[in-house]
């Protein structure tokens, strides 16, 4: 999970955003969804963040977190939806941090056409944001997801869903190797992009909630092909841009800085904006281009 949500927000009312809450080749222009395709459409929140309203429960605001790692319902939603909590799911946030949840199963989701059931906890987003900001009745992530071909396309507001890959979807795009983390005592699903390292390949978790830097870990800084003084500055927490080997992107120019994190890295909503990525989460494989944006 990605922390501190009200810290990141205040902030980007100021300066530059911090982290929040609780992924070569450029490819001809994206046809149009084939008939069997769910879109859901996502809408603007704060900052760079965005949010999906579900059409069960009937009009909830589901904030978009890709590094979320569950489902979260508020509790009006969640006894709108069934979800009544009997068990507790624990992880960890990036930073370290325990994070606990209440726990009601599966709980019937529904975006128009596409209706998904995963595993759901009981959390109440807005207990942690400032006072004034827009309502969310819920989060959800790539775990929501689960078992489906997620494409996401946050530079036009969209995430494309089927049941199966269909070959047509990752035309022109290349192989994005991928690796699976799985908190919540394996109820979870954060997924994470490989990076070469010096001596071997790195994982960065794709988070659109970072709304802070991409997020380097300072025990291996050294490790990416930076300048000493590029290493110094990175690890004083200054934000530069530096570049990333991102396998199946090649080399990705992103504004970076070192932090204490559990993982290797953690990129962030300008890197989901800047790329296409398409996700199978059933079998575990991905794909990815970057989009005019990007490239």
């Amino acid at each position: 999970m990605s922390s501190d949500i009200r810290r990141a927000i205040r902030a980007g009312f100021t300066s530059a955003i911090g982290a929040v809450l609780l992924f070569s080749g450029c490819a001809s222009s994206r046809s149009a969804p084939r008939s069997s395709t769910r879109v859901v459409t996502l809408h603007s929140y704060v900052g760079q963040l965005r949010y999906a309203e579900a059409k069960s429960p009937a009009g909830a605001r589901l904030l978009f977190d890709t590094a979320g790692g569950l489902t979260l319902l508020a509790p009006s939603a969640a006894r709108s939806a069934h979800c009544v909590p009997y068990s507790r799911l624990t992880a960890l946030r990036m930073n370290g941090e325990r994070f606990d949840v209440e726990s009601c199963g599966p709980a019937e989701i529904a975006f128009d056409s596409l209706v998904v059931n995963p595993e759901a906890g009981v959390f109440d987003l807005m207990a942690l944001l400032p006072a004034g900001l827009p309502r969310l009745d819920g989060l959800i992530s790539l775990q929501t997801f689960t078992g489906f071909v997620v494409a996401i396309d946050l530079a036009r507001n969209r995430l494309e869903v089927d049941d199966a890959l269909d070959a047509e979807r990752v035309r022109g795009m290349r192989t994005l190797p991928i690796r699976w983390s799985r908190g919540f005592a394996g109820a979870g699903l954060d997924v994470l992009v490989r990076v070469r390292g010096a001596h071997g390949p790195l994982w960065f978790e794709l988070d659109s909630g970072n709304l802070d830097s991409v997020l380097i870990s300072n025990r291996l800084i050294d490790q990416l092909d930076f300048s000493p003084e590029q290493i110094q500055s990175l690890r004083q927490g200054s934000p530069m841009q530096v570049p990333l080997q991102i396998d199946g992107l090649g080399q990705v120019t992103v504004a970076a800085k070192g932090a204490e994190i559990i993982y290797d890295g953690v990129l962030n909503a300008d890197f989901l904006e800047r790329v296409v990525v398409v996700l199978d989460l059933k079998h575990g494989v991905g794909w990815a281009k970057l989009n005019n944006k990007g490239s």
